[in-house]
């Protein structure tokens, strides 16, 4: 892995970390935590010796991006609104593995739905499509149990590496699920989702600071009683 491709997530994740860091979601004993440690929301690097096992074990190279991100955290403590956390790679595995419950969950709901309404089969001219919003929200159930879970979440939210779907550039595809929005959410790589949280955190810090400040600019304070007449 090239020193370029490591220092190439470095003011990203900083800008994460920043966010992150000021979420009152997280207030409380972990963030205490990770201020204590430093106040860096991610991990120590990952190894290559860590890396190459967890590929071994999982029989997969990594795809580019994912890779190098370990190589500057193996994980991420404290993530996004709606993601938990990153898992170390020593404790990701496929989704049906590394979380039978959660996948038997959603296979009952997907052989639901197919007796409900049916199979419509995604074309790949639509599926390969990440471009268009309809498009990227397209869903083939059959990678789910293959794909590598990455993350924990704080319901039903996935990020999957989905090797069955992978780029010229060795990139896999990255999705992430959740029973709250429909289909799922699909990008190119993990470097492509990555940017997209950061992003997002960062408007929701930016409108929750307006919003504080709208607050404290309606205020309606009590006439001071203790004032005497002038």
């Amino acid at each position: 892995m090239s020193e370029v491709s490591r220092l190439e997530w470095v003011p990203l994740l900083e800008r994460l970390n920043a966010v992150m860091i000021r979420s009152k979601q997280f207030a409380g004993e972990r963030m205490e935590e990770v201020i204590s440690e430093g106040s860096w929301c991610g991990r120590p690097p990952a190894t290559e010796s860590d890396i190459c096992a967890a590929e071994s074990r999982l029989g997969v190279r990594f795809p580019p991006s994912y890779r190098s991100f370990l190589s500057v955290s193996n994980g991420w403590r404290i993530f996004n609104s709606f993601v938990e956390q990153l898992l170390p790679v020593q404790e990701i595995d496929r989704y049906r593995i590394l979380d039978p419950k959660g996948f038997a969950l959603d296979q009952s709901s997907h052989e639901y739905s197919l007796e409900m309404y049916g199979d419509h089969p995604v074309s790949d001219e639509v599926y390969l499509d990440y471009e268009t919003p309809e498009h990227n929200i397209a869903y083939r159930h059959q990678y789910y149990g293959d794909s590598l879970l990455i993350s924990r979440g704080f319901e039903s939210e996935l990020v999957l590496l989905n090797p069955f779907i992978v780029s010229a550039d060795g990139e896999w595809e990255t999705i992430f699920s959740a029973h709250w929005i429909p289909g799922n959410e699909r990008f190119r790589s993990f470097r492509n989702y990555l940017e997209k949280v950061v992003r997002d955190e960062e408007e929701f810090s930016a409108n929750d600071a307006t919003e504080d400040r709208s607050r404290s600019n309606n205020l309606n304070y009590p006439p001071n009683l203790f004032q005497g007449d002038e």
